[in-house]
């Protein structure tokens, strides 16, 4: 198969996020200015750089401009990215369905909140790790809006660690593949490559 890209080419999403797989979620919380806490998953997501520590997500627009989470994060500048698992991965999904500005999904979807300790946007109680993020960037590239932040703290649940340390094979972190699929840590071969 050969794909030609530099037009408009059917079938060019389905191709890439097949490609570019397994991809990182970003369960993402946020509130905004009135209090409505919100809470959806992004597969374009990254870490970017660790000295400083800054993760960023992309967001396409809807089509009444920024969906909630973005805006929110922009407007107060500030985000909470919760560690998604195989024992969260359906209320994830849930969290995946538009819901107006008014409803938080950490309601429709029965998750707990917790408060975080240097933002104000909740954290996801179920989660074992999450990223405290302060607003760095914006960039806009076409119909879509990428969102950068500084990590400013980090809760890991003492389940995840071994001699003090994260263990990589106890984070059982749930991936994006192409299409409708998912994928697990454990569906994964984890072998060591490189002695850190």
């Amino acid at each position: 198969m050969e794909t030609d890209l530099r037009g408009d080419t059917p079938g060019v999403h389905r191709l890439l996020t097949s490609l570019v797989a397994p991809r990182p979620i970003g369960w993402i919380s946020t509130i905004d200015t009135s209090g409505v806490s919100n809470l959806a998953p992004y597969s374009y997501f990254n870490l970017v750089h660790t000295d400083p520590p800054v993760v960023m997500f992309s967001a396409e627009d809807g089509d009444d401009g920024l969906k909630h989470t973005p805006a929110n994060a922009i407007e107060t500048g500030e985000f909470v990215i919760n560690l998604v698992t195989e024992a969260l991965a359906e209320a994830m999904e849930h969290t995946a369905h538009p819901a107006s500005a008014a409803e938080s999904e950490f309601k429709s979807a029965g998750l707990e909140e917790a408060p975080s300790v240097v933002v104000d946007a909740p954290r996801v109680a179920a989660s074992a790790a999450h990223l405290e993020c302060e607003l760095r960037d914006t960039k806009k590239i076409h119909g879509s809006t990428l969102i950068f932040g500084d990590v400013r703290h980090v809760h890991v649940d003492e389940d995840l660690l071994t001699d003090e340390a994260i263990d990589a094979r106890k984070v059982d972190a749930v991936g994006r593949l192409g299409g409708p699929y998912f994928t697990g840590i454990n569906q994964l071969s984890l072998t060591r490559r490189t002695d850190y």
